[in-house]
Formats: structure tokens, sequence, C-alpha cells
């Protein structure tokens, strides 16, 4: 039935959708009846392990956030899906108004020989965070803490071996990240990202005791099928001890792809690479693997390791990390 008015045969009655039961109709030519069954609501979009699809995005119409901020909290019902940092950094922002902590646990171990010298380095960190908060509906604050860490040096010569060990805190990191393409919606994303390195560091633990910075681009794309793919492409800048600026280049690529048959659980793959101009450095090299569980919306684990090609990267390095979105 139309909102327009249908006279009666014998055209002396109107009838409009103002006179019958709003959950029913009448055909007045065949006398039946129907009942309107009101539309389901519009689901949110499928997320396995903080990776949504394409098709899901285009599913659901993006909703305008802007007027959302750091003190107008996006309500948890418009949130975007919960995207990690495993692997690569996400092209995604967190949320206006919410926050994530993201706290690793891992160990390093790097063995080099020459000159009848072998060199064994191990390294433990504890409860490294980054912790997040989402300023802008496209703009978010980090700050990444090292509690704790502990570095080992073992020397192995014909003449006997020695170690020495040092622990401390490490340095503070901080960053800002702005999205400029679908952080609500679409398949590809894009966001880029200012990243600065304080030296807080024990003086043991310092490679320099200087500041960095630098600037960083974060793309990504999610394919129909479930594969998402990340690309991290960057520099940092830093003054070396002979007073000229240096500058390290970092590239990095990542796939993640749900595990079939196994509900809330998803596979990563990356590669990793640094290339510096500073004097007789080489590049650093390295593969990561490993698997993300999201058991509820708000919350990932990630287990896996690195696995050193060269340079001055871990052989192999394990670790663990759990991610919480809150409130």
């Amino acid at each position: 039935v139309n909102r327009s008015t249908h006279a009666t045969e014998a055209g002396a009655g109107v009838a409009t959708l103002d006179d019958i039961n709003p959950n029913e109709a009448h055909n007045a030519k065949t006398g039946q009846n129907f009942v309107r069954v009101p539309c389901p609501p519009p689901t949110a979009p499928k997320t396995t392990g903080g990776m949504k699809t394409a098709s899901a995005d285009s599913s659901v119409p993006a909703q305008d956030k802007s007027h959302y901020n750091l003190f107008n909290m996006t309500p948890p019902g418009l949130r975007r899906p919960f995207y990690t940092d495993y692997g690569a950094l996400s092209p995604y922002t967190i949320d206006a108004g919410a926050y994530a902590a993201d706290v690793s646990f891992g160990y390093g171990y790097r063995e080099r020989s020459g000159d009848m010298v072998e060199r064994t380095y191990t390294s433990w960190h504890y409860g490294n965070m980054w912790l997040k908060a989402g300023l802008l509906n496209n703009l978010d604050l980090e700050v990444g803490v090292q509690p704790w860490q502990t570095r080992t040096l073992t020397v192995k010569d014909p003449t006997g071996h020695d170690s020495i060990t040092h622990s401390g805190f490490g340095d503070l990191l901080t960053r800002v990240k702005l999205n400029v393409l679908n952080n609500d919606g679409g398949p590809a994303a894009l966001s880029f990202a200012a990243t600065m390195k304080w030296p807080t560091a024990n003086t043991h633990l310092m490679r320099r005791d200087d500041y960095e910075g630098g600037l960083s681009a974060q793309f990504g794309y999610q394919c129909p099928c479930g594969l998402e793919m990340r690309i991290n492409s960057g520099f940092m800048l830093s003054e070396s001890d002979r007073g000229c600026w240096e500058s390290c280049f970092n590239n990095r690529i990542a796939f993640y792809h749900p595990v079939p048959f196994v509900a809330d659980l998803s596979a990563l793959a990356a590669f990793n690479s640094d290339v510096s101009n500073a004097r007789r450095s080489n590049w650093e090299g390295e593969f990561q693997t490993g698997f993300i569980y999201q058991p509820t919306p708000n919350f990932q684990m990630f287990l896996g390791s690195t696995f050193g090609v060269n340079g001055k990267v871990n052989d192999f390095g394990p670790s663990v990390s759990m991610d919480l979105r809150f409130p």
C-alpha cells in the first residue's frame, strides 16, 4: 500500500495508511492481508583477530564522528574494530575518547663469532608498554615505555669466557598518528605519524645519548577474502657523536589472515628492514611470524617470534603481548 489515496470500486470510501493497523496492510483487489516485518538493524563490521573485511565495510555506511574528541567520547556502539600494531603499525587510529594499552614480554638471542672469539648477546624485556589515547576521530597520541630491560654479553675465547649484565629503564617514545583516508570504512586506509625518542634509558643500555625523531606513513588494504596487508615506511634522524646528522630508513610489510576452522584466531607474517647512513653500519633485516587471538572485541593477545636475517638483530626473539581497549 502506498501513501496515495485509493478509491473503492463503489467510489464512496477512501482508505489511507493511517486507517489501518501499522503492522498490517490489505490488498482491496485480492482480499489478502500482509504483515509488515520490520527490517533488522545493520550489523557491526565483522572482525577476525582485529581485522575487518572489506565486504563488511561496504555493507555499513560510515557515520559522521568528527564532533567526538578526547573529552566527548565516541559511544561504544559507533567505535571501529580494535586494531593493534602487531607485525606493522595500523593505519587506523583509536576512537576519540577511548584508550588502549599494549603490554609485552620478550626474549632475544644473538650469537656472533670471528677471530676465535664467540660473542653471545641475550636480552629480556619486562612489561614494555604502548599507551594510546584518542584525541580526535582521526588523531591519536601514543606513548611507548620500557620499564625494565636486562642485557647480557658473554665472550668466549681459547683462554676462557666472561660475561657482563646491565639492567634498567629503557628509552621513552612518543608518537602522534593522523589518519587521512578511510578511518571508518573502505578497503584502503592511509595515515601519517611523527615519532620522537627521548634518551631516558640507563647509561649502559643506551645505544647513543641523544634524541631521535622522524616521520612515517602507514598504508593498509583489506581484501574481500579476509587477507589484510600493511606497509610502513619512514625515517628517523639523530645527531651522531661526530656532530653530523644520521638517518635511518625503515620499511616494513605485513600480511594477516584468519586461521581456517579456528574462531577468533589470525596468523601474521612480516618482514622489516632498516638502512642507516652511519659509518660502518649495515642493513638490518628480520622476519616476524605469529598468531593473534581476539576472544572479545576489546581484547587481543599475540604470540610469535622474530628471526634475524642480517645485521645487529636477534637471531630469534620470541614474545607475548596483550592489548586492551577501554573504557
